[in-house]
């Protein structure tokens, strides 16, 4: 059997030809898919990277929010694997120095070996590594605060390795960079935001995000072990341009959503010490992205909240409502005029939103149904 070796690599070098389904974009050989042989995959986690309890249980974590989609893709993972090698028929992740000393600028990147140009039937899948640079700093947990969390105010040195594994992870499972649409095979930021424990500080949360759920599950098929898995989720960071960098596939670049004074986007509030400046009746514009993470299309109740802290809940002052019918494989924005209530006084608000306000839909992931710009307003009262 003929197999062939291919590094992918977060802002590294592709060698795979592509082609879309939909948004996302899978690994093809002369224009067929290339899949896994079996739906079950199972990884090895290095006994040296993933040495403590809290480690290797953020990983499991990690793999966990992985399989939040409803293919019938099955991840099983293994801890202390003491002989870490690229090419020796194991699936292996593994923190590695000597991987990166001809590109520090790499963060992450994933070794596939296929049967490309083998034997029937195929192409298959037959290895495939993850690789993080062990000469960076991470954070590692996927429930971190805010302030822990690089794009949300952390350290800009200290990568967020649970978004970089899911990342890593997609294309272990087929799929490759995205420029088209906001999604975890692009870069940047890409997590789930609301409130936190006691509300302050918000915290954070990786999560595959509607294209890649939707790529995986047509790439791989539906599965069993998901039932009938549903899920609706709001997000506050969309789509910014496109990345490219030579040799790969481009990114999508990603960036918070922000408030405007007009539906096309010509002008909005001013930022000021962290916060929107917006006067008491004033008209504002903002597009939220709404994901539909399950197997069928929905129809959802919307509604858009100012609280007085980042966690937005059903019980905060209502200042708009909607529904929309959310198909899969595109995050929809749709675009809602609001008007900010009167003040007294200069007051800090979060403008949120909140999807299926009423339950109506059973969901198997109900705490990415609520979110709020990442900037909180500062509301004047009118001239």
């Amino acid at each position: 059997m003929n197999s062939r070796k291919t590094m992918i690599a977060l802002a590294g070098a592709l060698l795979l030809a592509a082609s879309p389904v939909r948004a996302a974009v899978i690994m093809t050989c002369d224009g067929v898919p290339i899949r896994w042989p079996s739906s079950s995959v199972h990884f090895r986690a290095s006994a040296k990277g993933f040495a403590t309890s809290s480690q290797k249980s953020d990983l499991l974590d990690i793999f966990s929010i992985f399989e939040e989609n409803p293919s019938r893709y099955d991840l099983s993972l293994t801890y202390d694997d003491t002989s870490i090698a690229l090419s020796n028929s194991q699936n292996e992740i593994f923190f590695s120095k000597s991987s990166f000393d001809t590109t520090p600028e790499r963060i992450g990147v994933t070794v596939s070996v296929d049967d490309c140009y083998g034997v029937s039937p195929g192409p298959d899948l037959l290895e495939t590594d993850v690789l993080f640079n062990a000469k960076i700093s991470w954070q590692r947990s996927p429930h971190a605060p805010a302030s822990k969390v690089k794009g949300y105010g952390g350290p800009g040195t200290v990568e967020y390795l649970p978004t970089v594994a899911l990342h890593e992870l997609g294309h272990a499972a087929g799929l490759q960079h995205e420029a088209d649409e906001y999604n975890i095979m692009g870069a940047g930021n890409h997590e789930h935001s609301n409130g936190g424990i006691g509300w302050s500080p918000p915290w954070v949360r990786t999560y595959l995000g509607e294209d890649a759920s939707w790529g995986i599950t047509n790439h791989l098929g539906y599965g069993q072990r998901t039932g009938s898995y549903e899920d609706v989720a709001v997000t506050h960071l969309e789509r910014r341009g496109k990345l490219k960098v030579d040799g790969q596939l481009p990114y999508s670049t990603h960036r918070f959503i922000k408030p405007y004074f007009d539906s096309e986007k010509t002008s909005g509030p001013e930022s000021e010490n962290g916060h929107w400046l917006i006067d008491g009746g004033q008209h504002v514009f903002v597009a939220f992205g709404l994901e539909n993470l399950g197997k069928s299309t929905q129809t959802v109740g919307l509604k858009w909240f100012l609280s007085t802290n980042p966690l937005i809940t059903t019980l905060d002052r209502m200042i708009g409502t909607g529904s929309m019918t959310l198909a899969l494989g595109t995050v929809d924005y749709p675009m809602v005029e609001l008007i900010i209530p009167e003040v007294d006084e200069p007051t800090e608000y979060w403008l949120g939103i909140v999807i299926d306000p009423t339950n109506a839909l059973s969901e198997n992931f109900e705490s990415n149904n609520a979110t709020y710009l990442q900037k909180p307003l500062l509301v004047s009262p009118a001239n």
